[in-house]
């Protein structure tokens, strides 16, 4: 027993120096994340939704499919779902067409005012997909915890929170003209502590995990500075330069 109780102890030891230093080395890079979001978060205005549009009273409307004429231009004829009633001929790609347009079919088409003397004033822009797509989620869920369970429902949590910071965060920092490859670390590190702790649990083994993936991160993200330096890619810098334009305009009009 004692030779046994010794074995627990021996084991317990290292484990206790490996969480140590785990923790000394996983809770700075929590707080660089979280810094670095508090620092590089967007504020003001960005251009993720905000950009005017560019025709005279155009919009998206909903409409149901009546009629397939194969006319050029007008190939197709839908009835509103705005509840008027009214049937319009709707432009619809070649590409589409031969894919299978048929009556019954909802689709998105895209209103242009200033085309109504021209020609059609409707084109085809999807079909709507909410019904299908709403469906296979809940069917993907209900698989989801049925196989993993509680660990399935945080693995999803994980992956929405995930979806919240490129949607919150990501995009509309690099669209602001933040610095590409810093706003990028920030983010896949905070997505990944999401993400890998609410699927796995805190443990010495996911924590291990967790520093491995950001070590190739952290690998990946220097090669591309080095690489993105070397050849001279302007991007970032073309980033940079809109932001500044932006923010000079505003100064100029105020």
């Amino acid at each position: 027993m004692s030779h046994g109780h010794g074995q627990v102890e021996l084991a317990a030891g290292p484990a206790r120096r490996a969480r140590r230093v785990l923790a000394a080395i996983t809770v700075p890079l929590l707080l660089a994340t979280l810094i670095g979001l508090a620092v590089l978060w967007p504020r003001g205005d960005t251009p993720v939704g905000s950009q005017p549009d560019p025709f005279a009273g155009a919009q998206f409307v909903t409409a149901e499919v009546v009629e397939v004429t194969g006319e050029t231009g007008k190939e197709v004829r839908a009835e509103l779902a705005d509840g008027s009633g009214e049937v319009v001929p709707v432009q619809v790609p070649p590409e589409i067409m031969a894919a299978g347009v048929d009556p019954g079919d909802s689709i998105r088409v895209f209103f242009t005012a200033t085309a109504m003397g021209s020609g059609s004033p409707y084109v085809f822009v999807d079909f709507v997909r909410d019904v299908p797509l709403v469906l296979l989620t809940a069917v993907y869920v209900l698989v989801v915890l049925a196989v993993a369970r509680v660990r399935g429902l945080m693995a999803i949590v994980g992956l929405v929170a995930s979806m919240g910071i490129v949607v919150a965060f990501l995009l509309p920092a690099l669209m602001a003209g933040g610095p590409p490859l810093p706003v990028t670390l920030v983010g896949a590190s905070a997505m990944m502590f999401i993400a890998v702790y609410l699927a796995h649990g805190i443990s010495v083994r996911t924590t291990t995990a967790l520093l491995g993936t950001f070590v190739g991160l952290a690998v990946t993200t220097f090669l591309a500075s080095w690489a993105t330096g070397a050849a001279e890619l302007s991007g970032g810098q073309l980033g940079r330069l809109d932001h500044d334009e932006r923010h000079a305009a505003r100064g100029g009009a105020a």
